[in-house]
Formats: structure tokens, sequence, C-alpha cells
């Protein structure tokens, strides 16, 4: 979800038209994916259920 809101507020940060530089795109992937790594695994752990 944090991505596509990144995403969704990237046109909104060059203007139109503007060459952007492949250290800006680098980053904005970057970012994506340190979100999805940290939804992925520090994510609260489940309630382990006893079924004795």
């Amino acid at each position: 979800m944090s991505a596509s809101i990144v995403i969704l507020l990237i046109p909104s940060l060059f203007p139109s038209g503007a060459e952007v530089h492949p250290l800006v795109v680098a980053g904005l992937v970057a970012l994506c994916v340190t979100f999805a790594v940290g939804a992925r695994y520090w994510r609260p752990e489940a309630p382990v259920q006893d079924l004795r």
C-alpha cells in the first residue's frame, strides 16, 4: 500500500517534460523496496494457538 502511494505521488514531484536524474529513480525504487521488506518482515507475529 505504501508503495502504491509513492507511485501515485511521483508525477506531482516533477514538472512536465523534465528530465529525471537516474539517482532519483534509484532512490524511489529503494524506498519502495524498503517499504515492501518492512511490511513483510517487521510485522507483529500472529498469536500461537495451542491445539492440545
